[in-house]
C-alpha cells in the first residue's frame, strides 16, 4: 500500500467532520478499511485502463467469447443433476425436441399428412422413430448431423472452389461420408418419386439439354435468362416448405431439410483447438445430391406463375436448372414487356438475375440454348466446338496428347456429340482404337 495513503484518507475524514458530513462520534476509519478501499480503488482503475485500451481486432474477440460461453454453457449443464432429468432424457432421446435456435419453431407439428403422402408413392414417416429406421441411424445420429450450431469442432462438408467457364470460381460443398449417404436414401426414398412438370428439364432421369433446345426449335424470338447464385439462394425456410407440401409434419420436414441444407463457417482456433463459428442461416449446398430435385421443388411457384404469364404473351416457357428459356413464333411479340414481366416475377420469388447472361436472340442470328444452336428444325452443337473435338482426335491419334485424362475428356465430348450428330460418333471411336502409341516415335 502507498505510504501518503492512510494520511490522504485521514485528512478527508477530517474536513467531512467540519462540513458536517462525517458524524463526530464516529471513530475514524481502522488500517484495514483503508487497505480495502485502496484494493477496490486499484481494481477499478485497472478495469477503467483496460476498458479504455482499442481493439485490435474486435470480432476475433467476440469468436473467443461466443466459444467460451459455448464450453462454459456446456460444463454448467454437465454439473446438473442427472437423476432429476432421466424421464426428460428418457423422452429427448426418442423425438426430436430441439435442434437449434431459429429452426426448432415447428417441430411440435408433428402430423403428417398421411392420405397426401400415399398420392404421391412417399415413405409414411409420422415420427422420429420412422425417421430412424428410414435413414437406418439412429435418433441421436440424426441430431447430431440435423443440429443447427452456432459454434462446433467439427463440420459436415468439405468446402471448396472449381473455376467456371467465364472466369470467377464456383463453390462446391461436398458432404462427408455419413451425411452423404443419408442424403442419397432421402434423394432415392424421397426425392426421386417425385414427378417433375413437363417444363422443367434440369436434373431428370432420360432428359438432356437436346430435349430442353428441342421445345424452341423454329421461334422467331429466343430470350434467355440466368438465375444468380441459384443453390445458395434457396433458404432453410424454403426447403422445409417444399417437404411440407409434400405431405410431411412440420417435425419431419425440419429434419429433412436440416439434413439437406447448411451453414456457413469461418475457423478460429482457441486452445490448440479447431473451432467452426458457423452463421445463423442455412441454405442449399452445391454439390449434395439432394440439391438439384429440392431446387426443383422449391421453384414450383415461380415456374407456374412464368407458364402462366409468358402464355398470355404469346411465349413458350421452360427452364434447364438455373437457365430461363422464353420463346416466341409470332412476328411482332411483345418483348419489352415480356421482359418486365419476367424480371418482376423472378425479383417477386426471392430469386436475382444474372444480368450478364440475359439476352434476346431473333432468328437472323445464331440462336443458342443451354450450348446448342436452334435455328434449325434439330437442336445442332456449334461447328466451332465441334472442329475443337475433331483437333483434339487429330492430335491424339497422331500422339501429340498423351495424357490419360486428355483420353477421358475425347471420349466425354464423343459421348455428348452422339445426342445431335449420332452418324460421326463410330468414326471418332474407329480412330481412336486404331491409335496404337507403341509404334510412335
Amino acid at each position: 500500500m502507498k505510504k501518503d495513503v492512510i494520511p490522504n484518507i485521514l485528512e478527508i475524514v477530517e474536513e467531512m467532520k467540519k462540513m458536517g458530513l462525517w458524524p463526530s462520534q464516529l471513530n475514524q476509519p481502522d488500517p484495514q478499511t483503508i487497505q480495502r478501499i485502496y484494493r477496490l480503488e486499484e481494481d477499478i482503475l485497472e478495469r477503467t485502463r483496460e476498458l479504455s485500451l482499442p481493439e485490435k481486432n474486435p470480432e476475433d474477440r467476440l469468436d473467443g467469447e461466443r466459444i467460451k460461453y459455448h464450453i462454459e454453457s456446456r460444463k454448467k449443464r454437465e454439473k446438473v443433476d442427472r437423476k432429476k432429468k432421466i424421464g426428460w432424457k428418457k423422452f429427448n432421446k426418442s423425438n426430436f425436441t430441439h435442434l437449434g435456435k431459429g429452426v426448432s419453431n415447428y417441430l411440435n407439428l408433428q402430423d403428417s399428412d398421411t392420405k397426401l403422402l400415399e398420392e404421391h408413392n412417399l415413405p409414411i414417416i409420422t415420427d422420429a422413430k420412422t425417421l430412424s429406421q428410414l435413414i437406418k441411424l439412429p435418433i441421436k445420429k440424426i441430431k447430431w448431423m440435423a443440429y443447427h450450431r452456432r459454434t462446433s469442432l467439427t463440420n459436415h462438408y468439405i468446402d471448396f472452389k472449381i473455376p467456371k467457364k467465364r472466369g470467377g470460381n464456383r463453390n462446391i460443398s461436398r458432404p462427408k461420408p455419413i451425411l452423404k449417404s443419408v442424403q442419397l436414401i432421402i434423394k432415392n426414398m424421397i426425392l426421386d418419386k417425385i414427378p417433375m412438370r413437363e417444363h422443367i428439364f434440369g436434373f431428370r432421369k432420360g432428359i438432356s439439354i437436346y430435349d430442353h433446345a428441342l421445345v424452341h426449335c423454329g421461334a422467331n424470338v429466343i430470350i434467355n435468362f440466368d438465375l444468380k447464385d441459384f443453390f445458395p439462394s434457396i433458404s432453410f425456410n424454403r426447403v422445409r416448405k417444399a417437404f411440407m407440401k409434400l405431405g410431411y409434419s412440420g417435425e419431419i420436414s425440419s429434419v429433412l431439410a436440416l439434413l439437406t441444407t447448411k451453414q456457413d463457417s469461418k475457423i478460429v482456433e482457441i486452445d490448440n483447438k479447431i473451432h467452426h463459428i458457423y452463421s445463423s442461416s442455412r441454405y442449399l449446398p452445391q454439390g449434395a445430391s439432394t440439391s438439384p430435385i429440392i431446387s426443383n421443388l422449391v421453384a414450383e411457384n415461380l415456374d407456374t406463375q412464368l407458364l402462366l404469364r409468358s402464355e398470355s404473351f404469346g411465349f413458350k416457357y421452360t427452364r434447364y436448372a438455373d437457365d430461363l428459356s422464353f420463346s416466341s413464333k409470332a412476328q411482332k411479340p411483345n418483348i419489352k414487356g415480356m421482359i418486365y414481366m419476367i424480371n418482376k416475377t423472378i425479383e417477386l420469388h426471392g430469386y436475382k438475375i444474372n444480368r450478364n447472361k440475359t439476352n434476346v436472340l431473333f432468328d437472323n442470328n445464331s440462336q443458342n440454348i443451354t450450348g446448342l444452336i436452334i435455328n434449325s428444325k434439330q437442336p445442332k452443337i456449334p461447328r466451332v466446338w465441334r472442329r475443337r473435338l475433331r483437333a483434339a482426335i487429330h492430335n491424339y491419334s497422331r500422339g501429340k496428347e498423351q495424357d490419360p485424362s486428355e483420353l477421358i475428356r475425347i471420349l466425354s465430348s464423343i459421348n455428348y456429340l452422339k445426342t445431335t450428330h449420332p452418324y460421326k460418333i463410330e468414326k471418332y471411336l474407329e480412330i481412336i482404337e486404331n491409335t496404337d502409341f507403341s509404334t510412335k516415335s
